[in-house]
């Protein structure tokens, strides 16, 4: 006869054994979600010329907003400026201009106020950093 603490012994192994096999699938199944998310990221509908320097499956779009409204300000028409406000939102975008980006050249400020007519340029950071200081000789 086997005594009681050895069965109740061999049953604590078993489910312990068990739990963790049962934790290691979740975190496999939670893992290959997050996996098929990241895959199905967000990504604007903006034609590849303005980024050629990045590799587009690479780049991750919420991070970089401000190098991608900077650069779609700067070089994009009407159309892109719209795919931007759809995916960032308008309130986003022009926070962004307002407050994040650290330079713009003048005639993308220009650019930016034609776009989004409650944007005034002394509102700009961009514009308020270097109002007084000249641009470098490049």
């Amino acid at each position: 006869m086997v005594p009681a603490t050895a069965i109740d012994g061999r049953c604590c192994i078993k489910n312990f054994v068990a739990a963790k096999w049962l934790h290691r699938k979740e975190i496999m199944v939670n893992f290959n979600f997050m996996r098929a998310v990241r895959k199905k990221r967000r990504q604007p509908n903006i034609d590849s010329m303005f980024f050629w320097e990045f590799d587009l499956k690479a780049i991750d779009w919420d991070k970089a907003y401000k190098t991608v409204i900077g650069r779609i300000i700067e070089r994009g028409d009407q159309q892109e400026v719209d795919e931007l406000v759809r995916f960032y939102g308008n309130e986003k975008v022009l926070n962004t201009l307002r407050n994040e980006i650290y330079f713009l050249p003048d005639y993308a400020i220009k650019r930016a106020i034609e776009f989004f007519s409650e944007l005034k340029k002394e509102q700009m950071y961009c514009y308020l950093n270097r109002k007084d200081k000249p641009y470098h000789w490049i």
